[in-house]
């Protein structure tokens, strides 16, 4: 949120004075401003405020380090990069870095030795107002591998997919299979979080065990069936989980990626 402040009010927040005196939820972050200009970020955490320091990430198989570009970017990575919250949202369109900064995030954190390994996953639902490829041949992770080409985008290509699909480092899982799993150790990032249901995500949040932390991707926009629309996986976990101390969201308002899909925003 963003606040608009006197002299008193933003002393009052820097010395922690008063209390929540912004009355912010558990990990939501406020945008402080004077005459309309923005003065500082903070965050409120743990019954206090702290101040949002400039962070970057660090892709530990190819190098690439990412900066953020904007101020929700900025949020995004000191959201990420805090490890005593364990269900992470990002939700925004297309360009604005969600699934780039999650990945990046989520190959740090297993170049670290943090975590075991990545696990991918979706629902494997097709987009609105298209036709399916039809049956593909080959076992699980020869279906669902299509769907990771995302990955290949961020670590060097298909090749080293391949390779790391094969190490364990990745592995690519639909939700109609993942009841009855255990995930110990692993960085769960869940894409196209908007093809979720309520089900989907109470059906994900049990699956992570102690060791591990999941990553929700989505942008509510972009929804393929009407049933997302009703019955809304990623409203919901806003709604549930906001003030919860292990859960924290950051909206990315700002498209990135270049000039050409900033123009896609004119179709709305």
């Amino acid at each position: 949120r963003h606040y608009e402040l006197n002299d008193a009010v933003l002393t009052s927040v820097y010395n922690n004075q008063n209390g929540n005196v912004l009355g912010a939820k558990e990990n939501q972050y406020c945008v402080l401003k004077q005459n309309n200009e923005i003065i500082d970020i903070v965050v409120w955490r743990n019954g206090k405020y702290e101040a949002l320091h400039d962070r970057e990430l660090k892709n530990a198989y190819i190098g690439e380090k990412i900066k953020a570009r904007n101020i929700e970017q900025r949020m995004a990575i000191d959201l990420l990069l805090n490890q005593d919250i364990k269900v992470k949202l990002l939700v925004g369109g297309w360009g604005s870095g969600k699934t780039l900064l999650a990945l990046t995030y989520a190959f740090e954190q297993i170049g670290r030795g943090k975590y075991d390994k990545l696990v991918f996953v979706r629902n494997n639902i097709i987009t609105a107002n298209t036709k399916d490829v039809g049956y593909l041949p080959g076992d699980l992770r020869d279906k669902t591998k299509i769907w990771a080409m995302c990955l290949a985008d961020h670590i060097g290509g298909e090749m080293m997919l391949d390779q790391m699909l094969d190490e364990g480092i990745v592995e690519v899982f639909p939700i109609s299979h993942i009841r009855g799993r255990s995930i110990n150790k692993s960085i769960v990032l869940c894409d196209e979080g908007e093809n979720l249901t309520k089900e989907h995500v109470q059906l994900l949040l049990s699956r992570i065990e102690n060791g591990s932390e999941i990553i929700f991707c989505g942008d509510i926009k972009q929804v393929d069936a009407k049933i997302f629309e009703a019955n809304n996986g990623i409203n919901c976990t806003i709604n549930v989980l906001q003030d919860e101390s292990l859960f924290g969201m950051v909206k990315l308002v700002k498209s990135e990626r270049g000039e050409v899909p900033k123009l896609a925003d004119k179709f709305d």
